[in-house]
């Protein structure tokens, strides 16, 4: 599949404005001073940093506490150092604050405009942000990255949602490159059914990151809509500080 256009993103002004009042929501909720960190520029600290992706295996860098908070990208080490990178979802960038210290570059695309606003002044210069309604400044990345990552992100989108963020990836993506997109796996029957969406229904109007589960057919479906192709899937679970967490993390390949 050749995208010519990015008119197959369907983001509206709506759009944005649901996802800044759940970015408030979140800084409100979670104080954290991780989310206005400074990492733009180099040092000691960062070039160390860089060093200890070095050799590492998938699992390793999953579970490695990076500058900020833990990686949870499960991507060999040597294939994110000195690669061009997108993170579709990067909010307010904690992660690519961290990831441009050893990326060659990298690009973010996030509904909210003023979570990437909040991303540019205080991540490193090779660190490039976009709100999903800037189309004309997206559509320079076309065909440019090796890798795209999309950490917490694929649990939030409903089948309508992931297809057309897929076409993304497949947009952005070099012929060969690919996506790691997350899945989540783990239901808690103390949390109720309305804590839960399925990929079919629609997303919660008011609830952005109510959490929505895929079956394997719909995770197949998502190949073939965006026109890449499932190399392998893996299940990873962790302590999270709600619980236990998992998620099924399918890799898709843009064709070669």
């Amino acid at each position: 599949m050749q995208e010519n256009d990015l008119s197959f993103i369907p983001i509206t002004n709506k759009d944005i404005l649901r996802w800044d009042r759940e970015w408030a929501f979140y800084f409100h909720r979670h104080m954290n001073r991780q989310w206005f960190a400074n990492l733009a520029y180099h040092t000691d600290a960062t070039k160390e940093f860089k060093k200890s992706f070095q050799n590492k295996s998938a699992d390793e860098i999953f579970h490695m506490q990076g500058l900020l908070d833990k990686m949870e990208i499960p991507f060999p080490g040597d294939e994110l150092i000195d690669a061009d990178l997108a993170e579709i979802g990067c909010g307010a960038g904690r992660l690519g604050r961290q990831m441009g210290h050893v990326a060659k570059s990298y690009l973010g695309v996030d509904y909210s405009r003023m979570a990437v606003s909040i991303a540019r002044p205080l991540s490193p210069s090779n660190c490039s942000y976009f709100c999903l309604m800037d189309k004309e400044g997206i559509k320079k990345f076309k065909g440019s990255r090796d890798r795209v990552i999309a950490r917490h992100f694929f649990i939030h989108n409903n089948l309508e949602s992931a297809s057309w963020v897929l076409r993304l990836a497949n947009y952005l993506l070099k012929p060969g490159g690919e996506i790691i997109a997350d899945f989540f796996i783990h239901v808690d029957p103390e949390k109720g059914d309305d804590f839960y969406r399925l990929a079919s229904e629609d997303v919660d109007p008011q609830s952005p990151s109510r959490v929505v589960l895929f079956n394997d057919q719909e995770i197949s479906k998502l190949s073939e809509v965006s026109g890449m192709t499932i190399v392998s899937g893996r299940t990873i679970e962790w302590q999270g500080s709600g619980g236990p967490e998992g998620r099924n993390f399918v890799k898709f390949q843009k064709p070669s």
